[in-house]
């Protein structure tokens, strides 16, 4: 560890592992890396101390009794998320089906990691996450902050959020070169340098939604209105989230009424709008359940209603407009919190609010409809 970790206090890791050889291996070799760690040997007990001991991150074995890795990373996120931090949670599985680790990503998890392993490599995903959550938590710190004070610090945030940028460009850069330098590549290193890609453009994702947070906050955002075919826009967010909805075995039904139906728009930030409500809704409605998207021309009106109905837990009245604060966390009617990191809604209010639109969430059927109303011809 550098300086800056060892002033810092010890990061803790629980680990849970049912195979007590494992559990061992893996307290040795993060202790002797200066890492606290705590045990459980079950999924309940790792619940338990999820919730007492605050760990920085989550090692969890997929098989466990009481409860299963997957099930043990569902509610740590769910709870970590409503207390408005972030928790990394790392995977250990001896399974090699893809399925089985698309549904740990589906879930929330970080990263994951097939037995056996190398040390080296255990300790790289390790640190890896750390420095995920050290990230993460040093920029909600520095937001916080910038809300309290000045408009000077809020840019000097902005600056910085932008400047976090270029590390992550430098990384893809230099994973594209090493990947060349490799060739040819062998399965298991194309997997690890696959992943590494897949990480860094998670991270861009995030700092990008940040940075448009801001421009769409001081209006510096410019939006190039065009006619928008509302039945494609719909399809195209559709056909983005076709992966993790085929992963949970969800029909994502499309409708569009009149036929035909244009309306002016930022397409790629209506897409993103509509992605991150789509996304939300497969991660927390039930395993085949539908999911319905639909644009409806209101003539009298002059705007277009397009909706996302979920059967998801309901958020309660009193919280539906606290999640599209920065960082809003609420409850649902089964204790979940509100879907996101803090600021996709966020994202979404600005978005739909630029074009002169509006957004709220209503109680659906079943579960929550989000509701977008767009004009037609929003004014420039």
């Amino acid at each position: 560890m550098d300086a800056r970790c060892a002033a810092a206090p010890r990061p803790k890791v629980l680990v849970a592992e049912d195979d007590v050889v494992s559990a061992r291996l893996i307290r040795e070799i993060l202790e002797s890396k200066g890492i606290e760690v705590l045990a459980a040997s079950d999924g309940g007990e790792a619940l338990f101390l999820a919730a007492s001991a605050v760990p920085d991150l989550l090692v969890l074995d997929v098989m466990m009794p009481v409860c299963d890795g997957f099930e043990v990373c569902r509610r740590v996120k769910e709870e970590s998320r409503k207390a408005g931090r972030m928790v990394p949670v790392l995977l250990l599985t001896s399974l090699s089906q893809r399925d089985a680790r698309l549904q740990g990503l589906a879930l929330g998890a970080d990263d994951y990691l097939t037995k056996p392993f190398h040390h080296a490599e255990l300790w790289l995903r390790v640190q890896s996450l750390l420095a995920t959550k050290h990230l993460f938590d040093e920029m909600a710190r520095r937001y916080q902050s910038v809300e309290r004070t000045s408009e000077h610090q809020r840019q000097l945030a902005t600056f910085l959020v932008h400047d976090l940028k270029n590390p992550l460009i430098g990384l893809t850069a230099s994973l594209e070169l090493l990947e060349r330098a490799l060739k040819p590549v062998t399965p298991p290193a194309q997997v690890w340098v696959d992943e590494a890609r897949q990480a860094a453009a998670r991270m861009l994702e995030m700092i990008n939604t940040m940075l448009d947070v801001y421009r769409l906050e001081e209006g510096e955002l410019a939006l190039p209105f065009e006619p928008i075919d509302a039945e494609a826009l719909l399809r195209a967010s559709a056909h983005e989230c076709e992966a993790p909805a085929a992963l949970k075995e969800m029909d994502l039904q499309v409708r569009v009424s009149p036929a035909g139906l244009t309306f002016d728009g930022d397409r790629s930030l209506l897409l993103r709008t509509l992605g991150n409500l789509l996304i939300n809704a497969v991660c927390y409605s039930p395993r085949g359940r539908p999911i319905r998207l639909e644009a409806i021309l209101d003539a009298a009106a002059g705007r277009v209603r397009v909706t996302v109905t979920d059967e998801a837990p309901r958020i309660y009245p009193e919280d539906r407009e606290l999640i599209f604060r920065k960082f809003g966390r609420a409850a649902t009617s089964d204790a979940m919190e509100s879907p996101g990191h803090g600021l996709g809604l966020t994202f979404c209010r600005l978005a739909v609010t630029a074009h002169g639109g509006d957004i709220w969430v209503e109680e659906g059927p079943i579960g929550n409809c989000f509701i977008l109303s767009l004009p037609i011809k929003p004014s420039a």
